[in-house]
């Protein structure tokens, strides 16, 4: 949760955000929980696998899909989706489409070497830590890889490798049984966390 000076109003608030980078850009709900949004920073928990009943997992990854290529409180987030070619995103310029896993999962290797070499180049433990830094706007772009089909845990396991404990530029959402640190079950009417 957040908590603010009570005398601070939205314009002040505001203007204090002007110029500065998304703290959290990779910031999802996944549903509600005593009336207020359940929220989760997919990039702080690195990887986050969903099981459950197949329509209701594949609906809760489309939900976060759709809220990372659409949401309006992020400045830059790079999505790559693997498995949901109906999930037909308009306009949505933060989204690629990619066909194999293992093409997506070589890309993000990738690309958490570049921003693990530029997090030791700068002395940053995090990219939280970089975008609330001087140097907020040299490039701390997250990228997620969204996976709507089944990944084994052979694969499971090479993404968890890829993204570590999180909070590096770099993240995953999977359908996968093979339970992640951070995994939610999910039903029809219920997701357990």
């Amino acid at each position: 949760g957040w908590i603010t000076d009570p005398d601070l109003t939205a314009d002040d608030l505001s203007a204090l955000a002007t110029g500065q980078a998304a703290p959290l850009p990779a910031l999802v709900s996944l549903g509600r929980l005593d009336g207020d949004h359940l929220l989760i920073d997919i990039e702080t928990a690195g990887l986050l696998t969903i099981d459950g009943d197949p329509d209701a997992a594949d609906s809760a990854i489309r939900s976060i899909a759709l809220q990372l290529a659409t949401s309006t409180w992020v400045d830059h987030v790079d999505v790559l989706l693997v498995g949901a070619p109906s999930l037909d995103i308009t306009g949505a310029d933060r989204v690629r489409y990619l066909s194999n896993l293992d093409d997506a999962i070589d890309e993000l290797a990738a690309v958490a070497t570049s921003i693990t070499n530029a997090l030791d180049a700068a002395e940053h433990s995090s990219t939280l830590q970089a975008r609330c830094s001087d140097q907020h706007d040299d490039g701390w772009i997250p990228t997620i890889l969204v996976c709507t089909q089944e990944v084994d845990a052979e694969a499971r396991e090479r993404l968890d490798e890829i993204v570590g404990e999180g909070n590096r530029g770099v993240a995953v959402v999977a359908q996968s049984a093979a339970r992640a640190r951070w995994h939610a079950h999910v039903t029809d009417n219920e997701l357990a966390l």
